[in-house]
């Protein structure tokens, strides 16, 4: 292991929020590998770097990590404590979905990392990655999570029909399985229709030849734009960020991204969002 220099000042410590339905299945690390991981969570590339550095400054409360702009909202900084939690303290989530973003990014920490972490550091990490995995690949458990996202998802199609605005569908394939390797980026069609339309937006979501029932998971309004104003402003952003995969020149509605970039869009170009309890941003 390389010279890990001076311990930061304030350790990361964490505990998950009762919210989060976890189960301890790794034996935690020993002290001096958890240290090692505390002094690197901070380090890492993206959000949950991010939040980690908020925690190392002693900023724990979810609204004020998102002050800090480490996240878009209370829900994605929920899900980014459960990666922490995984990372650091062996915490496997009992949802797949949260346990797919854990794997995800214990690999993606791990890869980073490994040049500085010891054998028992990086031990840890591998035992983390196996348990996870195994939870993410619980078949039964993922169609139970998908029913329910459904029925919640049902809540908003109603509003869409009434009101109008941008959705964001999915298929209960790609929610499980982001196609983006090791982020939580994935296909969703990102459309708008007018409230007069509701009924012909869902139905087209719908599809007529589709192995799968779409998943509405979010849906988007603003008093300032019209939908088609909002949805052009979405692509536009979607785009710039290089979220477009490079096969959808048949539907122009597909991007390969994630409800927590849409979310921080919707923040920044100050849209009212509805969401359908995605658990892998909204911690429930």
């Amino acid at each position: 292991m390389n010279d890990q220099g001076s311990q930061s000042e304030t350790p990361i410590g964490y505990s998950p929020p009762t919210s989060i339905s976890s189960t301890s299945t790794v034996q935690l690390p020993s002290s001096t590998a958890q240290e090692e991981i505390d002094i690197l969570l901070p380090e890492t590339k993206g959000q949950i770097g991010d939040v980690a550095a908020c925690l190392a400054k002693g900023i724990t409360d979810q609204n004020s990590i998102v002050t800090e702009g480490a996240a878009a909202n209370a829900g994605a900084v929920s899900n980014l404590l459960s990666n922490i939690a995984a990372i650091r303290d062996g915490t496997i989530p009992k949802s797949p979905s949260r346990a797919t973003l854990a794997r995800s990014a214990a690999r993606s920490f791990l890869k980073q990392h490994k040049s500085r972490l010891s054998d028992s550091a990086v031990d840890h990490l591998e035992q983390v990655i196996t348990k996870t995995d195994e939870v993410a690949s619980d078949n039964a458990a993922a169609e139970k999570e998908t029913e329910e996202l459904a029925k919640k998802g049902a809540e908003l199609e109603d509003l869409l029909e009434e009101d109008g605005g941008v959705y964001v569908y999915t298929y209960p394939h790609y929610w499980r399985h982001p196609t983006a390797v090791g982020t939580s980026r994935t296909l969703l069609k990102v459309g708008y229709t007018t409230k007069d339309a509701g009924q012909r937006g869902r139905d087209q979501a719908r599809g007529t030849n589709v192995p799968e029932k779409p998943l509405l998971l979010r849906v988007y309004r603003s008093a300032q734009y019209t939908p088609q104003v909002l949805e052009q402003k979405f692509h536009r952003l979607l785009k710039a960020a290089d979220h477009q995969p490079s096969d959808n020149a048949g539907n122009k509605e597909w991007f390969e991204t994630s409800t927590e970039y849409l979310d921080t869009v919707a923040q920044e170009l100050g849209v009212l969002g509805h969401e359908a309890g995605d658990s892998r941003l909204m911690g429930g």
